[in-house]
């Protein structure tokens, strides 16, 4: 479930549980965002080519693609992600360690 093993699930901490949730919909919501911008900007291109066609070649359609943000920030953006992803992965890491720390005590009180 939200990509937990089913031994996470059901044995781990709910802490861990709600950490992988809360990914899960995080990523879900960066996924619906970024298929939004992609077919936004098929029809951004498709109007300029259907411009070009309306006007018998006097607007002319793009020979490069559109540049959307500045390079500077993209790659500052790139690296804030990659960064971001790195801390999440770290965190869940550590609730693993956690999770299996507080099975492993329980396990000897029995």
């Amino acid at each position: 479930m939200y990509g937990m093993t089913p031994e996470q699930f059901w044995k781990g901490l709910p802490e861990l549980f709600w950490a992988y949730r809360t990914s899960f919909y995080k990523n879900q919501e960066f996924e619906m965002q970024k298929q939004n911008t992609l077919l936004w900007l098929s029809g951004a291109y498709y109007l300029r080519a259907m411009a070009e066609v309306e006007t018998g070649g006097k607007s002319k359609y793009p020979r490069e693609p559109f540049q959307l943000q500045d390079k500077e920030k993209v790659k500052q953006k790139e690296k804030n992600s990659i960064e971001l992803r790195e801390e999440n992965e770290r965190n869940i890491k550590f609730m693993v360690a956690n999770s299996q720390l507080a099975l492993m005590k329980k396990n000897k009180q029995k």
